[in-house]
């Protein structure tokens, strides 16, 4: 051996590089028969064993370097090698093949590290503890000094025909690696070394508690010292309760987490796999969060955000976890308030805000996760958990005023900054409402202010082209809604400026609940217009939501084209578009006035309440004050309705009515509160047959006798409009409420072929002649009724008529309904 260590102390010869080939050759001999002897002759303390693997001087073809790490390596690769552990408890010796490691091309740095992952990391002869004394600090550190090459290299050209990926579990990919670097391939070391729990220096680890037979004892929940922090002189106490506490040393001394997508996103895998290290991790992090437009800032806030988006390890529960552990996986401290709200306040950098807010939107976000994690588990230690939580991350979080800041000038923003930027501070709102609700309170800021905003209004306009299509926009929307439907103070009946059409706050909600293309959006929107109706105070009888929920119903069956039920009565003129706008201004309308004069119309409803006077109402005073708007527009004034209705008969009225677009909703607004509560039924009956008359009786007794007289034609349009509107009401209600259509007689049965031809004759005729009046019509299809199959079909008559005027044009629909609801009225009560 005198003459091997002589050659080897010249390692700059060519003795020194045949020296180590004969060594390497006995190691392998006969599957290392002769390695454990080797091993003990071998003078590993030698003064030229720190020098050789620095050499890179090539004598036979390979480099000094390379020929003595295939020697060393060598005893961990035969098989009959038994004492090869005790080579890595040699100081210095694995340590020194990474030495320089930097300068390695990348055939012989592909060969240094799959030999050692197969040799040494994946090596079940080789106890933990001898890995972790190995691949410490030292040693990484030098690895990730090679991930700053990243110049792309063809494998194959440079004699690696298959690429290793480490990856210690599971068959290996079949995917080709094409083009490969330096710096890549470093990655997916670490990554195979530091991601699979049980392999390599990675170990199972227990969440957000310390592990079991490391746990110390806490003098105080609360103390921010309980996180793992690094001392001069050895690890803390905290670092020692953890399970991968070398990994975190190598995390924040190695790896540079900021400084590259590739670094960041092997340590988020890191953190993902174990996280316990989040908290320790921020609480030793070197990264800066000064904003200032910079690569170094921008990539310190993309680690925060990957970070944040990682769920809370909260399966295993076993007792409320330390408050600042959970709080630094929420909210970090390395993330200064102060930070925050220098960013919010920059201007001139709507970037450097947008990734504040990000980070703000995030934390909030999960905050929430954590505190259904912690409602979910019994007892009172959990409930002052919660408390302390949310305390503390409200003195983490940038203040209510710099959220406001950068609400006030997003409107200044260019669009596509607007557009992201508004997005992002719609979540954070609604995180601020939803688990800061006293702050947003104690501001006085009202929710219905983020309406205002007129893209947000293009998104709600309704029309086939604007509807809410793009999935930043829709995403937008969403979280607007769902923020205002838990936002209290919100004045839904206030005017949203800039809104389309002019709508208030609670008919822009209803806009995007009409015509909002995505499913989710209209379901959010739902939510919010339900809250909308229960704040004007109309509804407090409601206390499930369920008549709330009618009234959406009706105005969705009869505006929205995503409706999946279909109105009772499909006959109404114009566009979905139009039709809609107008029913909502027509709502929005009648419960401004409602809610100025609610005793009023509650009085009405309450006249109706067939179950006595218990102080209950059985619908919302809302429908009595459509009622009333819709009467008023008929008989009263010189609107296009009112004008249209004067001088026609009543039957005439009646179809009339029967064709507008606000009769119609109430028609739909009843007969679904009468299906949903079945115990109104006879209240609505009863308000149907008097709510025209309380409208129209006050008018009539202003008027006087002597002013009666001289205007018997007003008087008789009062009274033709009266009948006529409690006719269509009382008749489609009476008939669509049914159950069964059925007789007062007998058996229906269904109406004979030769009667319907008979009476589509005749509806026809009617039709033709309708100006001329309705009675010689009814009298011939009472007729035809009684011959074909006596009084017993009169239902079956009224399902045929309904069918016949759903069947007919728009032109002679008005004529055909007109003849069926005066059938009705005359025939089927």
């Amino acid at each position: 051996m005198r003459a091997m260590h002589r050659a080897i102390s010249t390692p700059r010869s060519s003795a020194c590089a045949a020296a180590l080939q004969l060594l390497r050759q006995v190691v392998v001999f006969g599957s290392g028969e002769h390695a454990d002897e080797l091993r003990q002759l071998f003078d590993w303390t030698h003064t030229s064993v720190d020098e050789v693997p620095t050499v890179r001087s090539s004598i036979v073809g390979f480099s000094i370097r390379r020929l003595w790490t295939r020697f060393v390596l060598a005893f961990f690769v035969a098989e009959r090698c038994r004492t090869a552990s005790e080579l890595l408890r040699t100081r210095g010796l694995i340590n020194g093949l990474f030495r320089s490691v930097e300068r390695d091309s990348y055939a012989e740095l592909h060969t240094l590290l799959s030999t050692v992952f197969d040799t040494i990391v994946m090596s079940s002869r080789l106890t933990r503890a001898d890995k972790r004394r190995v691949f410490g600090v030292p040693l990484m550190s030098n690895l990730a000094k090679a991930a700053r090459n990243s110049v792309k290299v063809d494998p194959q050209s440079v004699g690696v025909l298959r690429p290793a990926r480490f990856v210690p579990t599971g068959p290996d990919s079949e995917e080709v690696i094409v083009q490969d670097s330096v710096a890549e391939m470093v990655v997916r070391f670490f990554r195979g070394m530091m991601t699979y729990p049980g392999h390599g220096i990675c170990y199972r680890q227990h969440g957000l508690y310390p592990a079991p037979s490391r746990r110390q004892p806490a003098a105080n929940n609360d103390d921010m010292h309980d996180v793992a922090t690094f001392t001069r002189a050895s690890a803390s106490a905290e670092m020692q309760e953890l399970s991968n506490g070398l990994i975190l040393r190598v995390l924040v001394a190695c790896i540079d987490a900021a400084g590259s997508r590739a670094m960041g996103e092997l340590a988020v895998d890191v953190l993902r796999v174990s996280p316990e290290l989040i908290a320790p991790f921020w609480r030793n992090t070197k990264c800066s969060f000064e904003p200032r437009l910079s690569l170094r800032y921008l990539g310190a806030t993309a680690l925060a955000v990957r970070v944040l988006a990682l769920p809370l390890p909260a399966e295993d529960a076993r007792e409320p976890p330390r408050l600042h552990t959970v709080a630094e996986h929420i909210m970090p401290h390395a993330i200064g308030r102060s930070e925050l709200g220098r960013a919010l306040q920059m201007r001139t950098a709507p970037l450097v805000r947008y990734r504040a807010l990000l980070i703000v939107e995030l934390a909030l976000r999960k905050l929430g996760a954590a505190r259904a994690w912690i409602r979910a588990q019994p007892g009172e230690q959990w409930r002052r958990l919660e408390q302390r939580l949310v305390a503390v991350i409200r003195q983490r979080i940038p203040e209510w005023q710099m959220v406001r800041l950068v609400l006030h000038d997003a409107g200044e923003a260019e669009s596509t900054q607007q557009t992201l930027l508004r997005n992002v501070l719609v979540r954070v709102v609604h995180g601020y409402q939803q688990h800061f609700a006293e702050i947003v309170l104690e501001a006085r800021f009202d929710g219905g202010r983020l309406l205002a905003d007129e893209r947000w209004a293009d998104a709600n306009a309704g029309s086939d082209a604007s509807k809410t299509t793009d999935a930043v926009a829709a995403h937008t929307l969403l979280h607007l809604l769902q923020t205002l439907a838990v936002a209290p103070g919100v004045r839904w009946l206030a005017p949203a400026t800039n809104a389309a059409d002019s709508h208030t706050n609670m008919g822009a909600v209803l806009a995007a609940f009409l015509f909002a293309a995505q499913p989710e959006v209209r379901q959010a929107a739902r939510t919010a217009s339900i809250s909308a109706l229960r704040a004007t105070g109309l509804f407090d009888h409601d206390t499930s939501g369920g008549e709330a929920a009618c009234w959406l119903d009706a105005l969705a069956a009869l505006a929205s084209p995503q409706a999946t039920r279909g109105a009772r009565l499909t006959f109404v003129a114009g566009s979905s578009a139009e039709r809609g706008h107008t029913l909502i201004a027509f709502v929005e309308e009648a419960a401004k006035h409602a809610s100025r004069l609610p005793y009023k119309y509650a009085d009405r409803v309450h006249a109706s309440n067939s179950d006595g006077d218990d102080g209950r109402l059985p619908f919302s005073p809302l429908l009595a004050a459509i009622v009333e708007a819709v009467v008023l527009k008929a008989a009263v004034g010189s609107g296009v309705l009112a004008t249209r209705l004067r001088g026609l008969k009543q039957a005439q009225i009646a179809g009339a009515l029967c064709t507008n677009a606000m009769v119609a909703l109430v028609c739909e607004v009843m007969c679904r509160i009468a299906e949903a509560m079945p115990w109104t039924t006879q209240s609505l009956t009863r308000f149907a047959a008097s709510a025209a008359e309380a409208v129209l009786a006050p008018r009539l007794a202003k008027l006087g006798a002597a002013k009666a007289e001289a205007k018997q034609d007003e008087v008789r349009h009062f009274a033709d409009v009266t009948a006529a509107f409690t006719s269509a009401i009382d008749c489609v209600l009476n008939y669509f409420t049914k159950p069964v259509i059925g007789t007062k007689g007998g058996s229906s049965g269904k109406l004979p072929a030769a009667t319907g031809n008979q009476l589509k004759r005749e509806l026809d005729q009617a039709c033709a002649d309708i100006e001329s009046g309705l009675g010689p019509f009814m009298s011939q299809l009472a007729d035809a009724v009684c011959d074909a199959a006596g009084n017993s079909s009169v239902p079956a008559v009224s399902q045929w008529l309904l069918g016949q005027a759903h069947a007919r044009q728009n032109g002679e629909r008005q004529a055909t309904f007109i003849a069926t609801i005066s059938w009705i009225a005359l025939h089927d009560r």
